[in-house]
């Protein structure tokens, strides 16, 4: 106690001194003012803890040398209570950091807490949006894919009407070239027909030569009733024989002509888009012809009915 009372005289602190009757006038006037730089709760600690200063050992000052400079806050100047205030204080701060530190250790857990918290939702949040993402992502494509797959579609069949068509072209092409050899050996064979002077189709033997055999027979026929009779029956026979004859054969070299005719004219229709065919000089031929064997058959007939 003596070296700390010799530590108290260095620093201005005197010990509290025994036996003088002017104590307490000199504490009175010594008096430290609390109220300036320090918290309520703090001054409230100093006055419940008053009490306690008698009873603190002394290894408590010993803690002085370490808050020294909070002593001229407390006390301007030193005095027996001005110690046990500061000391008092000394107490009251270091309790009271322990219950700051405690609350700012509980703040920061509480944040420490909300701050994982919140990186848990957000990281939810985030998984959530990924998965909406991803599922849309998922309908595009396949939306795409139907898509392209109809558009394929459509160029295939597209594909197929152009080939299709290609086939047809050279197949009418085809048939077109066949048709014009047709139609050339067709009329090869009208002209040399013609060029002969010959029918495509030839009366019988008896339509142009039985009338004058008949003639002749009448003529070199005696005088008996009897025999003329039969003969000019026959005659009569055979007039009607060659009529239905010629009626015959006039009805099927038209029917011919008309045949060869609407050949003719189909052939021109199915080649009017490729090439274009002659098709007037045929068709006059055609005509002539079938005036020709018209005119002919006029003359026979009226050969037989003369």
């Amino acid at each position: 106690m003596a070296a700390l009372g010799s530590h108290f005289r260095k620093v201005g602190m005197p010990l509290e001194r025994e036996n003088d009757g002017k104590e307490e006038e000199e504490e009175e006037e010594e008096r430290v003012d609390l109220s300036k730089g320090w918290s309520h709760f703090e001054l409230t600690a100093i006055s419940g803890m008053e009490r306690m200063v008698a009873h603190v050992d002394a290894s408590f000052f010993a803690m002085i040398m370490v808050d020294r400079f909070l002593f001229a806050r407390i006390v301007p100047t030193p005095s027996a209570q001005g110690c046990r205030l500061f000391i008092l204080a000394i107490i009251v701060r270091r309790q009271w950091r322990e219950v700051e530190d405690f609350s700012l250790a509980q703040k920061l857990q509480e944040v420490e807490f909300q701050k994982h918290y919140n990186y848990n939702r957000e990281e939810r949040q985030n998984m959530g949006a990924d998965v909406r993402l991803s599922k849309r992502e998922q309908l595009a494509e396949e939306c795409r894919y139907r898509m392209e797959r109809l558009n394929q579609e459509k160029e295939d069949e597209k594909l197929a009407a152009q080939l299709q068509q290609q086939l047809d072209i050279e197949d009418m092409e085809r048939r077109s070239r066949l048709e014009c050899k047709d139609y050339e050996y067709a009329k090869s064979l009208t002209e040399n027909s013609s060029s002969s002077s010959t029918p495509i189709f030839s009366p019988p033997q008896s339509a142009t030569t039985g009338y004058s055999s008949a003639s002749e027979l009448s003529i070199i026929s005696p005088n008996g009733d009897s025999s003329s009779l039969n003969l000019l029956e026959g005659s009569v026979r055979e007039k009607s024989i060659r009529l239905a004859e010629l009626s015959d054969y006039e009805l099927a070299l038209r029917l011919q002509n008309e045949e060869a005719c609407a050949a003719v004219d189909e052939q021109q229709q199915r080649n009017t888009k490729e090439q274009s065919v002659p098709v007037s000089p045929k068709v006059f031929a055609c005509d002539g012809f079938y005036f020709e064997g018209a005119n002919s058959s006029e003359e026979r007939r009226a050969e037989v009915l003369a």
